[in-house]
């Protein structure tokens, strides 16, 4: 059984609304979904930041059996040029923790994917005609939504784009002996802020970050228009999520991804 895991619901509801899944069990704060007709792929939701990554991880493991996990999501751009929606596949996975004024590239935990497994996924991704890029992703205790500090930390880490959970998945899935991915699509480009409501509505529901942006554009009313921006770039990076993954999963039918799992 393959297991996808991610943070929020937004980042992953137009891959479960592709494929059919459905919730089928709650275990706290972590939503699990799966398709009816098919058992062999379950999605986790609500596995935001380190503590709820590792919880999701070892309970799809142990729970379920699940042969292979793949961290899925949104990702922020620390390299010029990219663009909402750009996917990116990571080779690597790094993490580093505390305040950023600790953050030192030499004191970053670092994790490889195994070679064989990008390779039976690099060659079915071609085959599936999906455009994707190759990188490393680093794994941090809070959001990054400045755009100076996006850059200095793509150059002194040497990543391509950060995101709160996948080293702290991967962990887990090495931990156990499981074969593990990366997916991350990019939501915010290195060269754009954030507004500040967003890091300070992290894991508080879709409700209390709605009631943030309306408090947000009512005190800064000429920001609507990049707040609007802010939800298309969302759904780009979430229509290109959801169609890398069902190419990768191809839904209702795991052989592809029976060979990575054999191959590793």
């Amino acid at each position: 059984m393959l297991a996808i895991i991610a943070a929020f619901e937004d980042e992953i509801k137009d891959y479960l609304s592709s494929g059919g899944l459905k919730l089928f069990e709650r275990k706290g704060v972590l939503r699990f979904y799966r398709a009816a007709e098919d058992t062999e792929i379950i999605v986790a939701v609500g596995a935001f930041g380190r503590e709820r990554a590792e919880e999701a991880t070892r309970y799809v493991i142990e729970e379920y059996e699940c042969a292979m996990i793949v961290s899925a999501g949104f990702g922020g751009g620390t390299r010029p040029g990219l663009s909402p929606g750009d996917i990116y596949v990571c080779d690597a996975v790094k993490a580093v923790e505390g305040p950023p004024v600790f953050w030192r590239a030499e004191d970053a935990e670092e994790i490889a994917v195994d070679d064989v497994t990008m390779m039976v996924l690099g060659q079915q991704m071609v085959d599936e005609r999906s455009s994707f890029n190759y990188g490393k992703c680093l794994s941090l205790p809070q959001l990054i939504s400045n755009s100076a500090m996006k850059q200095w930390i793509g150059d002194a880490f040497g990543v391509h784009v950060l995101d709160m959970e996948s080293y702290w998945v991967c962990k887990v899935a090495a931990e156990h002996g499981k074969p593990y991915l990366v997916i991350r699509s990019v939501l915010d480009p290195m060269e754009q802020t954030l507004p500040t409501f967003i890091s300070e509505s992290l894991g508080y529901g879709r409700f209390a970050t709605l009631a943030r942006a309306v408090r947000y554009i009512v005190a800064h009313p000429a920001a609507a228009p990049k707040l609007w921006r802010l939800t298309t770039q969302a759904k780009q990076a979430r229509a290109a999520l959801a169609e890398f993954l069902v190419g990768m999963t191809v839904l209702g039918d795991s052989q592809s991804m029976d060979l990575a799992v054999d191959a590793s």
